[in-house]
Parts: C-alpha cells; structure tokens; sequence
C-alpha cells in the first residue's frame, strides 16, 4: 500500500514537473519569436551538405557505395536535409498563421524565386559556356541549354551539353532535387492556410505520419515513370522518393509549432532523441533507412533535435551572422565543387572542402547582399517573422 502512495506521488510531482518545465513556445516568446540558435543551425546544415559533397564528388561512385555501408554514417548523412525540412517548417508556420494565402504565396516566392533564377541563369549562360569542351556555337544551339531553365520552375535539369562530362559526375547541379519537395511544402502549406488547419497540431503530426505510407502505396501501385503528363508531374513532385523523409519532416515542424506551448524545451529529451537516433543509426540496414517504419520514428526526432538547438543559445558565426547565407550556400555550392574538379582534377576531397567552402560563402553572400536581401525587403509588407528575420 505504502508503494502505492509513493508512486501515486512520485507521479504528481512527475506532472507538476512536466508543466512546469520551459515549452518550446516559451522559449520563442523570451527570443521575440526568433531562437538564437536558428542562423548557426542552418548555416551548419548547409556546410554539412557541402562537406557530403566535397567527398562525393572528389571520389566517385564507387567510394560512395561503400561508404553509405557504414553503419551510423548513412543516418548522420541523411539527417542533414531532414532536419532542414523541419526547420523550415516550424519557420515558415509562424507567418502562415498570421498571412493571407495569397500574401504567403507571395512570400515564399519572393524568397524563392529570385535567387534560384539567377543561379541556373549563371550556370546556363556562363560557366556552362566558359566549361563546355563542344564549340560555343554548338553550345549555344543546343536544346539541353535552354531546358536547363526548366530548373526555375522545379522540373529539374541535371545536365549541360560539353559541361563536366571528365568529372566523376556530370550533374551541374545536383543539390536542385530537392527543389520539387520544397515547392510540394509550399502547396500543402497553402492547402493547410485555406482550410484554416495551420494551429491543428494533431491534424499535422497524422498527416506527417501517414504521408510515408501514403508515399509507398503510391510508388507500389500508382506510379508510372514513363508518364510525362502535368497531372503526373504534381503527384510526383508531391510523393517522389524525397518525398517518404523531407516533406513529413516539413509537416512536423508545422505542427510543432502549432503545439509549441504544449511540448516542453527539455534537455532530457533532447538526449533521449540523440541517443535513440543513434541506436538506429547503429541498427537499422540502409537498405530499410526510407522505410516509412522507420521514418515515422526519426522524423519527429530530427525535428525535435534541430528545434531544440535552435532555441538555444548556440555560438555566432563572425563571417556568416552578416546575413541569411544558407540559401546561396546551397545554392551555388554543387556547380562550384563542380568546377575545382574540372580545373583540377587530382584535387583531395580536403582541399577541395577548403576551396569550396572559402569560393561557396563569398557566392553565397554576394547572392544574399546584392539578390535576396533587397527583393526580401519587400517582405516587410507581408510578413512578422521577416521584418525580424529572413527564412
């Protein structure tokens, strides 16, 4: 009887523990909406991408195969655009509470748009041009030029006639896949805004749950890859492969901050997501690591990870604190990497990581102070979060 008692109040100071622990909603009140730690984990995440790169590109597929056969690094791999996703996700839903549908449409394409147009237009007309080995002419006349413009609109071109044909891989810009994801969050966005679910955190966290296994009915029954038809290009976009981790992940950080004043800010399960992350990482074969079993575990641990940290006070980064770089930086960096290949083939994936990433943040921040910045100051009309800071 008496351990009864014991446990009957062990479990209510459990309670009053819990309630009064820091939620992560208050948390982003005592920051003024913005944690300290979000610029130092984005530009982290876009460094890691660049890092995956570096080494992907220097040494070729063969490598490649074998080193996502090591248990734990194919998860350390594949957490980086995950928890980007969730990020953005939890980012983005604070001003799709307090927009129109049509001034958060606006938004997101001022934030877009610009910048991506500039890129494939420098990569088509101009190191294209300067990089192909065929005659310029020849270049010029080409079709597979001019449907490199198709990136823009997120019907990804890989490929420029003459353009790194010597390099391990002849990808321009391979980084652009995840383009028709991001584009697929923003329409599921607008459906969330309309049918006014955006504060629906139970609605958002099932549909994140189901939209794995929404995605593997899709690919075992549905899908055709030789249909080119629009009606298939949307579905595709929407339930491609990237779609079974990155867009629940974006859903997830959508309905975390719907139910942020209801989940705490905690370091003990900050830890715990670490350490069952971990296990997974050691456990589970990569060949079942985009399983929708597995995803609808590690999504929301990724989101949480990556939200924690942004609400905490993680160090500034001198050079990059300047601006919102994680944009260019994703942007330019895989035609960069590209190109010291090219120039220099024998080069080491440590140099190379050095070069790309002094070359990639100068691009990166030319691109935010002289493209992004002054078509974001437009923002101010529509948007709370950006008259505090661009995401």
């Amino acid at each position: 009887m008496l351990r009864k008692i014991l446990f009957f109040i062990d479990f209510d100071r459990g309670i009053k523990a819990y309630r009064q622990m820091p939620t992560i909603g208050s948390k982003l009140d005592s920051f003024n909406g913005y944690g300290p730690g979000f610029d130092f984990c984005r530009v982290y995440l876009a460094m890691s991408v660049l890092a995956w790169h570096s080494w992907m590109l220097v040494v070729g597929q063969k490598m490649l195969s074998d080193y996502v056969e090591i248990p734990g690094l194919l998860l350390l791999h594949n957490s980086t655009l995950p928890m980007f996703f969730a990020l953005s996700g939890f980012l983005i839903a604070g001003s799709a509470q307090r927009l129109s549908c049509r001034n958060f449409l606006i938004n997101r394409s001022l934030r877009i748009f610009p910048a991506l147009a500039v890129e494939v237009t420098l990569s088509a007309l101009v190191l294209g041009a300067i990089l192909t080995s065929l005659p310029l002419r020849d270049y010029f006349t080409d079709p597979q030029t001019y449907t490199y413009f198709f990136n823009i609109a997120g019907l990804i071109q890989y490929f420029l006639p003459g353009v790194f044909k010597n390099n391990p891989f002849d990808t321009v810009n391979g980084s652009l896949w995840t383009v028709p994801a991001e584009f697929a969050c923003y329409y599921l966005m607008t459906i969330v805004i309309l049918t006014k679910a955006v504060n629906k955190a139970g609605w958002l966290f099932a549909l994140a749950t189901a939209y794995p296994f929404i995605w593997l009915v899709y690919m075992l029954s549905f899908y055709d890859p030789g249909d080119t038809g629009v009606s298939s290009y949307f579905l595709f976009m929407f339930l491609n492969f990237s779609g079974v981790g990155l867009i629940p992940c974006f859903l997830t950080g959508v309905a975390i901050y719907a139910a942020r004043y209801r989940i705490p800010h905690s370091r003990s399960l900050f830890g715990a997501a670490l350490v069952i992350l971990t296990v997974m990482g050691l456990a589970v074969d990569s060949e079942y690591m985009n399983a929708p079993g597995v995803n609808i575990i590690i999504n929301p641990l990724f989101a949480y990870v990556v939200i924690y940290l942004g609400l905490c006070r993680l160090p500034k980064l001198p050079f990059y604190s300047r601006g919102d770089y994680s944009y260019g930086i994703y942007l330019y960096a895989y035609p960069i990497q590209q190109t010291l290949i090219h120039i220099w083939p024998q080069i080491t994936v440590a140099v190379h990581l050095v070069l790309s990433a002094v070359a990639v943040s100068a691009f990166a921040a030319f691109s935010w102070h002289f493209i992004e910045k002054p078509i974001l100051g437009l923002r101010k009309n529509f948007s709370f979060v950006a008259r505090r800071k661009i995401v």
